[in-house]
Parts: structure tokens; sequence; C-alpha cells
């Protein structure tokens, strides 16, 4: 099965930032637009995971998420890209760099339980939209013309999320959450 660990992005965020970035879908309509209920903060791709690596793997990341010192609070901030292929949301933290830290160890966490994860650095980020093909790429002037959202929220818990793929758009299922700042230090 094909897995990832994410943070949630709530209701009402991702409504905010799907009014803000509509326009953009009229006017960009080469781009492939992501869907707002499938938005995330990817913390860690884990990829191809056999049944019985995915049932032990809640037990190795539980103590990571745990020792978070509580909730991340999480804002919009400015729109950016990677390359031409890629218009996003960043993201900040508070804690700042919490989110990065807690990427690395989850990742970290996930490799000892036997999982080939490809280890990245996680630049938190939403991913609104990708360019398709040479004709439609992700521009400065597409980042330019992406509106600021005001919106900000707190996160409690990390996601374990498997992706179906095939037969149109990802479709993704929460397997765990797993709490943040749930571990008891003593």
């Amino acid at each position: 099965m094909r897995l990832f660990l994410a943070l949630e992005v709530p209701g009402a965020v991702r409504d905010a930032v799907d009014a803000a970035v509509g326009p953009l879908r009229q006017r960009y309509p080469g781009l492939r637009w992501t869907r707002p209920d499938a938005w995330h903060l990817t913390v860690a791709f884990l990829g191809e995971v056999g049944e019985r690596v995915a049932v032990s793997l809640h037990g190795a990341l539980e103590p990571v998420a745990g020792s978070v010192g509580g909730p991340i609070a999480l804002r919009v901030t400015e729109p950016g890209r990677f390359g031409a292929r890629v218009l996003w949301l960043g993201l900040s933290d508070r804690p700042e760099g919490t989110v990065a830290g807690l990427g690395e160890r989850l990742q970290a966490a996930a490799a000892d339980a036997g999982i080939a994860v490809d280890r990245k650095q996680v630049r938190p980020h939403l991913t609104l939209a990708r360019g398709r093909d040479p004709d439609a790429r992700v521009t400065q002037t597409v980042v330019a013309a992406c509106p600021v959202v005001d919106a900000s929220w707190e996160v409690g818990e990390v996601l374990l999320v498997r992706s179906h793929l095939g037969g149109g758009p990802a479709r993704y299922e929460t397997l765990a959450a797993l709490p943040l700042g749930a571990s008891d230090p003593g």
C-alpha cells in the first residue's frame, strides 16, 4: 500500500484558500489544479509499504508524534513555485521549525522500522496546481497573480494516510491519527 504522513488542513481553511484561488483556475485552465479536499501538509512520503510493515508502523511513529510539545500553529503565507511544475502556498509554523523537525524525525523512525524512505527536508506548503506540459507551466506571472490568503489553524495530530491511485484522482484514506504531544516524558 502507498502511504504518507500528513498534517490536516481543516475545512474552513480549505474553503478560504479555494475561494481565493478560484479565479486563477479560470485564468490558467491549462494547469492541473489540485482538489481542495485533497489538500494536506505532507511531512513524510513512505511510498509502497507491505501490509506487515504497515501494521508495526503505528508503534514506531507514535512516540515521535507524542514527543512534540503539543499542537502546532500553522499560517498560510506567500505563494511560490517549484520550478515551472508546481504552484504552492507556503505555510509558517509556530514554534518555528517544528514541522521540518517533526518530518525529519518521522522519516528517521520510518526508516528504522524498515521502510525505504526518501528522506527529504520538509518545506511546509499546500500544492495548488501542477504544470501539465510545456504549454502550461507555472511561471512567475502565475505566482504573482496568486492572492495572499489570511488563514491559520492549529493541528494536534499527524495522520497516517493511504493513497488509492487509478480510476481518476487519488483518493486518501486515513489509517491512523497520531496525537502530537501525547507522550508522557516522565
